[in-house]
């Protein structure tokens, strides 16, 4: 159910930068997200160099990638158990795995 009286009007800039950011995330580009982000008023231009170099672009292109498989947290949680176990070990315990993620971070 759509509420119209949430919606509100986009000026022509914003709208053009949520398509180039939606283009970028389908399109796995990754490097465009920072001037996304500019463009669409969530970082200061200021600060691209900052959001390039800090990772950020990264952790919300990973998060992304799993939310759009869907399942939620609890299959999101199992996925990257998987993925760990197959890079690490299946006989580590989540704890080990954990640790063992963290050190190659």
């Amino acid at each position: 159910i759509l509420d119209w009286g949430m919606t509100i009007t986009v000026p022509p800039d914003l709208q053009y930068g949520l398509l180039e950011f939606i283009a970028h995330m389908n399109a796995e580009d990754y490097d465009s997200l920072p001037e996304d982000f500019v463009k669409i008023g969530a970082t200061p231009a200021d600060k691209i160099e900052e959001v390039r170099k800090s990772g950020m672009a990264e952790g919300f292109a990973f998060a992304m990638k799993q939310l759009s498989k869907g399942g939620g947290p609890a299959k999101i949680r199992d996925r990257l158990r998987d993925e760990f176990k197959g890079k690490f070990g299946d006989d580590l315990s989540d704890d080990e795995l954990s640790v063992k993620a963290r050190q190659q971070m």
